[in-house]
């Protein structure tokens, strides 16, 4: 199957998998009304469980220019604005760290490694930006009011925001390290 294709008939069945998480929710909404935390949780639980699954058989190699980082990011200090660092120790302090890094390779005196941790990177965003524009353009469908749209609101930010951040905040200190290493490599 060719590649586009693949890329298509994923789109359409994140797109039926969405919709199928919220009608099956609809027949729940005593219980687990749209503008619940427990609705919100497990639609971005879902969607993400979804993502982890079905992403890696598309087998993409995340080449755009999107993804290279820009002037403004190379420091940091944007996404340190923002507070990519408190969120980061949340994700130590929940343990999150800990089951990312006991699934990824150990980078340490290994460059192919460490190249393929920075694709991770590009993987892992480009999953949560897909999954936070899906939250986005369902919220005003589910929800009436901002009010109800709070705890899709805040999970999207929590759950796919601050990852996303995190992954460009990372991301130039990988390329750096990638590109030391490159030039050391050209150097003996």
């Amino acid at each position: 199957m060719q590649k586009k294709s693949r890329i298509i008939i994923w789109t359409i069945a994140t797109f039926v998998f969405t919709t199928g998480i919220c009608y099956g929710f609809s027949f729940y909404q005593k219980y687990f009304p749209f503008d619940s935390f427990i609705f919100a949780f497990e639609l971005n639980f879902l969607m993400m469980g979804w993502f982890a699954f079905s992403t890696p058989h598309l087998k993409m190699k995340y080449k755009w220019n999107y993804f290279i980082p820009k002037k403004i990011e190379n420091n940091g200090k944007i996404y340190n604005y923002f507070g990519v660092h408190i969120f980061r120790k949340i994700l130590v302090i929940v343990g999150w760290e800990r089951i990312t890094n006991s699934m990824n390779i150990s980078v340490k005196n290994n460059f192919e490694n460490l190249k393929s941790r920075e694709i991770n990177t590009r993987a892992g965003e480009f999953s949560h930006l897909f999954i936070a524009i899906i939250v986005l353009i369902l919220t005003p469908i589910l929800t009436n009011s901002l009010k109800e749209a709070k705890w899709l609101i805040i999970t999207n930010i929590i759950f796919h925001v601050y990852p996303i951040l995190t992954q460009r905040y990372n991301r130039p200190r990988y390329l750096r390290v990638i590109n030391l290493l490159k030039n050391r490599i050209n150097l003996n």
